[in-house]
């Protein structure tokens, strides 16, 4: 059903509360366990890059807009209400937003200029970083992986590991307990030692296929992810790769464009509503997410 209203996905990490919204800046919460819609509200939520998320605890959502302003910028909401806790108006072209694995703070990577790690609870900065594309956090460690501009990847803040760039952006990173798997626009998916930043395995998709997300299971150790035929959009599938070994297998075919993996369920949540077991495919509970008009 790529015929869903909705456009963006986000899940709390330690809850199954997921933010679902659609093309602009309409949120709503739900309850994956119930199939319960908990909130409807607006956001400062603009279409285009990864620009909603939902905080561990699932009761901050934060959402961010291509502009700055009073309607745009970056705003942080109380998710079983909607109440607007802090807006920063001065931030703009935010393309990556997402909560801290301890949820006390959020990145805000812009397209340009400095990203910023804000306060959860006032939005104010942190830290800031310069040079970045994206920041991904380990659930496991202090770890971070550093998507830079323009130079080679990077394995924490303060640690002279690189990573080798292979092409000209990352999709997606996902940390396991002592691995990290890396997927390319066009590329391999690579799966390193978070210690030491050494090749632990590589899996090439068919030709015109990549990577567009990447999760890690601990209940067997695996790496999941949504391959997508990008030359002619036809194919998508949930993919498993062994952590490993990194070897293969297609769990189910996909009808949705966005995916996201609930820990608390053990399932993929998608656009389209379905809620899909994550080992076997099985169809397990459907949302009633709003179609286009």
């Amino acid at each position: 059903m790529k015929n869903s209203a909705i456009r963006h996905l986000a899940v709390s990490r330690l809850t199954t509360k997921l933010a679902a919204a659609f093309f602009e800046s309409t949120v709503q919460i739900w309850n994956l366990s119930t199939l319960e819609k908990l909130a409807e509200f607006e956001t400062a939520l603009s279409f285009g890059g990864c620009r909603l998320a939902l905080d561990p605890s699932g009761e901050l959502c934060a959402a961010a807009s291509w502009v700055g302003g009073k309607r745009g910028g970056v705003g942080c909401y109380e998710a079983k209400s909607g109440r607007l806790i802090w807006h920063r108006p001065d931030l703009k072209q935010t393309q990556r937003l997402r909560f801290s694995t301890d949820g006390k703070s959020a990145w805000c990577v812009p397209d340009a200029g400095p990203a910023k790690r804000l306060d959860s609870v006032n939005g104010r900065t942190l830290d800031t970083l310069t040079s970045l594309t994206d920041v991904y956090e380990s659930a496991y460690s202090a770890n971070l992986f550093l998507e830079n501009r323009k130079r080679n990847y990077q394995l924490g803040r303060n640690s002279d590991i690189r990573i080798p760039r292979l092409k000209f952006a990352v999709l997606d990173a996902s940390f396991s307990r002592d691995s990290l798997a890396i997927s390319e626009v066009g590329g391999p998916v690579r799966c390193l030692e978070s210690s030491t930043g050494t090749e632990r395995w590589r899996y090439s998709p068919s030709v015109n296929n990549h990577f567009l997300r990447l999760w890690y299971r601990e209940a067997d150790d695996n790496f999941y992810g949504v391959q997508w035929d990008y030359q002619t959009g036809a194919y998508r599938a949930l993919v498993r790769l062994g952590g490993k070994t990194g070897q293969s297998k297609e769990v189910c075919p996909l009808r949705s464009w966005r995916e996201e993996y609930c820990i608390g369920l053990d399932s993929l949540v998608t656009s389209a509503g379905e809620l899909i077991g994550l080992t076997d495919g099985r169809l397990i509970g459907r949302l009633p997410f709003p179609l286009k008009e």
